[in-house]
């Protein structure tokens, strides 16, 4: 079992694999990514490394993806998010970008 922990933390996945490790969309994690940040209240992309000269080289840790998303901003009540993110929901933000 600790031969496989330890296969587990050299592992290194693409962008797609990490958006999928994530549950989160790829293109709305790459759109991100290239931003350098998450959501409206602006949380920092997670770290990666690159391998090789362009984009295609980007590749991420799985220990690196889990401490970024344990340390990502929850919220318990969704008035406490709305407060700390301007006050408006998805929906409105949408609309005005139309």
């Amino acid at each position: 079992m600790a031969t496989e922990e330890k296969k587990n933390n050299k592992q290194l996945l693409t962008t797609e694999e990490a958006a999928n490790y994530l549950g989160i969309e790829y293109t709305y994690f790459r759109k991100c990514r290239n931003k350098g940040y998450f959501g409206l209240d602006k949380y920092p992309a997670p770290a990666f490394v690159n391998i090789g000269n362009s984009e295609k080289g980007i590749r991420y840790r799985p220990v690196v993806l889990d401490k970024w998303l344990e340390d990502y901003p929850s919220y318990t009540i969704p008035a406490q998010f709305f407060k700390q993110t301007g006050g408006q929901s998805m929906s409105k933000i949408k609309r005005s970008k139309q």
